[in-house]
């Protein structure tokens, strides 16, 4: 948008001229001097001056300083007004001269006025002279004002008149009043068969009347608009402008006129078409070559790429990657980009050019790059066409990714199982533990069926857990525990997994360190090494398992990498086998990495990160064909005794709470009874809701007077952890307690661990559920460690 109207000269107000005046008085007498001063000074002025009286000094003066103004006498014994007013026209300095005289002399006025003097004043009226010094000093403003603006657009035309654009001006109807010789010279018009007429006389036909409308409409709303047009020259020959249309303002913020600015780019247009059309030529070829074929901009834009080059890199379809910037989004590194664009510029080819680039999907692949460069008839570097070919092992990188994507499905799948199976669980539990507890001694039987129930209920529990360990879904809780106690946990699992061929061997050391682990994670460590060293042993053989307490100092710390010094225990898994070579062993804890025809490659690599989680390492002993032995260490706790599995003798009463108002939200019914039956037989005040909306309208309606929210996670429509953050915000002293059949690491479990919010995972027992409460209801007399599971950090 371009501003014009008139010149605006930017001199100070009447106020501001006043003040700080360098003036250059050419006077002989100290009085008339001492008068010229003063009057000055009454004026409003600071004159800061020199006073000179002859030639010399008066133009060393003019030389040596900048001035606003000279006020002279006329008549000096060796000076005059009118030789100093000789002597600044000779210097061309534009500045306001003041004669200021004693004597009345028609003819001496008139002379001084005609060798151009600003006034003529006499030292009897020096009333006069401080406005006519604000006066001279204003005219003199806008003649400098005037001069810059002359200058300005002298620069202006000629930088319009030689522009290598083309520049034309409309007024508001589109009838031009102005164009640049470019454009005569471009599109064979004279300048005076264009003046009159309207762009129109260039139209070539080749847009529709939209497009034009769509440019009116944009341009008359005071906007600019830009973009290519196709025109046709006066010998009918077409031609492509890069154009900028902009309305020209004047200062009442009125359009006057238009002006368009435009570049040919005719040749770049030619040179795009061209690369397009050769390439249709070999259109099949292109097509049905299984190597990725493209064509590029020497900007980096795609403009066009083969089926087999979409999938390379991994993309949906060719248009999508038509938006894309091969240095940025397709090429790893750009200095070899750089290497291979000078190698293509200077020899016009490159041959087997090593490349690292990206897929979609951020993964790299190594090619083989062989590319021409094109050219335009000026010779410079258009584009390049390239052909690619993979060469990274592409399959084996699927088959890998295919197996990454079936054990992604077998954790969701465990999952989404977890959750629906341990809600199952938990009603079980709950009904059968709530009916154990209002049996008498007078019916024994009946006592010892339902605790078969309870027990068939936690092993189904152990499974699930198992399951979600397997499909690494699994939320970590270290505790501490010993190593002995998980091993005797599994032991009945093992002698299944193993066989009667197989003899099992345990070795513990009795007084075994505490560790600090999460038991599911271990099992699977247990089990995993267990699986491995069966299956070297298909005809039978012999499996030990032991423990023992190791203590390693610096220097066998050093000697092992990944060891540190300090307490561990040792868990070692022997086998029998045939032992395994130098070659495999270096990648036997690789992911997919595997020796058997039917193998994941994924349990030991499981194996490696759960123990590297807990802080410790693994080592591998082999002597072919002696067998191998798996040793795994692990750190020490501090604490000096493991809790005690937790005993569920204890009763009600133990529990009972004293009316504290429980709001319960739990969307499965089968669980949101009897845990709605128990809390009200202990003593609570419970309201209950399936769903967050409906928890949140019965917080509205009791005005939010709960002691606790008991809400799953997972809910119908909003989740528990959105309904805990809403209602503590509403109630702060409400506490929270939040339960759920499955929380992994990634989902909600570590917003649950940073809000600090209580926790019990299903499935939980009675004794479970009401000393949950009890602790989130923050009552002293409870013991946090009588049978807290699964609870988040306080």
């Amino acid at each position: 948008m371009l501003r014009g109207g008139k010149i605006k000269y930017n001199c100070k107000s009447e106020e501001s001229l006043r003040g700080l005046l360098r003036v250059l008085i050419v006077e002989d007498s100290e009085d008339d001097l001492e008068l010229l001063l003063r009057e000055l000074r009454r004026g409003g002025y600071e004159p800061v001056y020199r006073c000179v009286d002859s030639f010399k000094a008066m133009t060393h003066a003019l030389e040596r300083e900048k001035w606003d103004i000279v006020i002279s006498d006329f008549e000096m014994p060796s000076f005059s007004g009118l030789a100093a007013l000789a002597l600044l026209g000779s210097m061309k300095l534009d500045l306001p001269f003041i004669v200021v005289s004693g004597a009345v002399d028609e003819e001496k006025i008139v002379e001084v006025m005609r060798a151009h003097a600003s006034d003529y004043i006499m030292k009897g009226n020096l009333s006069r002279l401080n406005s006519a010094v604000e006066r001279e000093l204003r005219e003199a403003c806008k003649r400098r004002a005037y001069r810059r603006t002359e200058e300005d657009l002298r620069k202006l035309s000629m930088a319009v008149e030689q522009s290598p654009s083309t520049v034309v001006i409309t007024d508001l109807n589109g009838n031009i009043e102005y164009v640049n010789p470019k454009f005569t010279e471009l599109t064979g018009y004279s300048y005076h068969e264009t003046i009159g007429r309207t762009p129109g006389m260039l139209n070539s036909g080749r847009h529709p009347d939209e497009f034009y409308e769509e440019l009116w409409n944009t341009i008359l709303a005071g906007n600019t608009w830009q973009g290519e047009l196709q025109n046709r020259k006066k010998n009918g020959e077409l031609y492509w402008e890069n154009t900028t249309i902009s309305p020209i303002i004047n200062e009442e913020g009125e359009t006057t006129h238009f002006i368009a600015v435009k570049e040919d780019i005719t040749a770049r247009k030619l040179a795009e078409q061209e690369l397009i059309e050769s390439e249709l030529r070999y259109r099949t070829l292109f097509e049905e070559l299984k190597d990725a074929v493209f064509v590029r901009s020497s900007e980096g834009r795609f403009l066009d790429i083969n089926p087999a080059g979409v999938e390379l890199f991994g993309y949906a379809s060719r248009q999508e990657m038509m938006a894309l910037d091969f240095a940025t989004d397709i090429y790893v590194n750009p200095e070899n980009l750089s290497s291979f664009e000078d190698g293509i510029d200077k020899m016009g080819f490159v041959r087997d050019f090593e490349a690292v680039m990206k897929r979609k999907d951020g993964s790299e692949i190594t090619t083989n790059v062989t590319a021409t460069a094109i050219r335009d008839g000026s010779g410079h570097v258009t584009g390049y066409r390239a052909v690619l070919r993979d060469m990274t092992g592409f399959k084996t990188l699927e088959r890998k990714v295919v197996e990454a994507q079936k054990m992604e499905a077998i954790g969701a799948l465990a999952g989404g199982v977890a959750h629906d199976f341990n809600n199952i669980l938990t009603a079980i539990i709950l009904y059968a533990g709530g009916a154990i507890e209002k049996l008498d001694d007078s019916e024994p039987e009946v006592t010892a069926d339902i605790n078969e129930v309870l027990k068939a209920a936690y092993r189904a529990t152990d499974l699930t857990r198992q399951l979600l360990i397997f499909g690494r879904k699994q939320k970590v809780e270290f505790r501490a525990l010993t190593v002995n106690s998980v091993l005797e946990g599994v032991v009945k699992m093992i002698g299944r997994l193993i066989g009667e061929d197989i003899s099992l061997v345990l070795d513990l050391t009795e007084d075994i360190r505490i560790i600090m682990a999460d038991k599911c994670n271990l099992e699977q460590v247990i089990l995993n090494l267990v699986v491995n060293a069966r299956d070297v042993m298909p005809e039978g053989g012999a499996i030990v398992l032991r423990t023992t307490n190791v203590t390693i100092d610096e220097a066998g710390a050093r000697a092992t990498p990944e060891a540190s010094p300090g307490d561990f225990i040792c868990l070692s898994v022997e086998d029998s086998g045939e032992g395994i070579d130098k070659d495999t062993c270096q990648h036997i804890f690789e992911p997919f990495y595997t020796t058997k025809e039917k193998g994941s490659g994924l349990g030991l690599a499981v194996v490696h990160g759960i123990v590297k989680r807990h802080g410790g390492w693994i080592t591998v002993d082999t002597d072919r064909p002696a067998g191998t032995t798996f040793n795994v260490y692990l750190p020490a706790a501090s604490v000096q005794k493991a809790p005690q599995e937790e005993e569920s003798g204890l009763l009600f009463d133990d529990f009972h709470g004293s009316d504290e108002k429980i709001l319960l939200v739990e969307d499965d019914k089968e669980v949101r009874i009897p845990t709605y039956r128990i809390l009200t037989e202990c003593g609570y005040a419970v309201q209950e809701a399936a769903s967050a909306d409906e928890a949140l309208a019965i917080f509205e309606r009791e005005e939010g007077d709960f002691d606790l929210l008991f809400s799953d996670v997972i809910l119908t429509g909003k989740s528990g952890l959105y309904l805990a953050d809403e209602l503590s915000g509403r109630n702060p002293s409400m506490g929270v307690l939040l339960t759920s059949g499955h929380i992994g690491n990634k989902s909600q479990w570590p917003a649950i661990k940073e809000r600090g919010l209580d926790f019990i995972s299903k499935p939980y027992s009675v004794v479970d559920l009401l000393s949950a409460i009890k602790g989130s209801l923050l009552l002293p007399e409870i013991n946090p460690e009588a049978g807290l599971l699964g609870q988040g950090d306080r």
